[in-house]
């Protein structure tokens, strides 16, 4: 009961209500014929009870595959498959003496700041859109941050609307009227953003995979398209 039983039905109240909870209704039903099965004597109930579980189990991972094999087929077309587990954001910026190195300095603390003065607007653009209709900030703060955190995995609307516990369609919508942009542009504003730090210390096929992207080509199209410069003539620029 203390083992099994209390920490499944504290888990079971604190999922989200999207969320598979085949997992923990087996565990709960597995315990309470354990018990059942203790006080009556009754071995045969635990051979019942173990294969009712079994039943849920087998229910909730093919639910999960078709979960998953949706997300597939839904995937955009951008997103790298490669997960890099291990990847964390490093300080770009280092004093220096040289002249250069100054000036370099400063165009990436101004891009930074542009970045973070965007970001202050989007939320005062949030907070004044939640007053004219009911918008769920919860969600679209959440959607924000779990790209922020996983742009370089292979992420799409499917994979962002079942982090945050909501169907698909409520998070499209939440997200265009919280920002005025769609998920898929902002998860490539992100990898962008963080592609102009990454650019500066390695290749552009590097840089490409590092940031969620499966195809340095594209890259290349969509960073010019973002910027007015191709990869390789950021590297030059801002390298120097």
């Amino acid at each position: 009961m203390v083992l099994l039983i209390t920490p499944c039905c504290y888990l079971l109240l604190h999922t989200p209500k999207a969320q598979n909870k085949g997992y923990i209704y087996s565990a709960i039903s597995l315990g309470c014929i354990a018990i059942l099965g203790s006080t009556s004597a009754h071995w045969v109930m635990y051979y019942s009870g173990t294969s009712l579980c079994g039943l849920i189990w087998l229910g909730t991972m093919l639910k999960d595959i078709k979960i998953a094999n949706y997300a597939v087929k839904n995937k955009s077309h951008f997103s790298n498959p490669l997960e890099i587990t291990t990847y964390q954001n490093s300080q770009i910026l280092s004093s220096s003496s040289n002249a250069n190195k100054v000036n370099f300095s400063g165009n990436v603390n101004t891009a930074l700041y542009n970045s973070s003065q965007q970001q202050d607007d989007n939320n005062e653009c949030i907070n004044s859109k939640a007053k004219q209709v009911h918008i769920n900030n919860s969600v679209v703060n959440n959607a924000l941050l779990y790209i922020e955190n996983n742009y370089f995995k292979d992420i799409n609307i499917d994979t962002i609307a079942l982090s945050v516990g909501v169907s698909r369609s409520y998070l499209v919508k939440q997200f265009k009227l919280a920002t005025d942009e769609t998920i898929n542009n902002k998860i490539i504003e992100v990898r962008i953003e963080k592609a102009k730090k990454v650019l500066l210390k390695k290749s552009v096929t590097e840089t490409a995979y590092e940031v969620g992207f499966n195809n340095s080509n594209y890259f290349a199209t969509v960073f010019k398209k973002r910027t007015n410069y191709t990869p390789k003539q950021f590297k030059r620029t801002f390298s120097s």
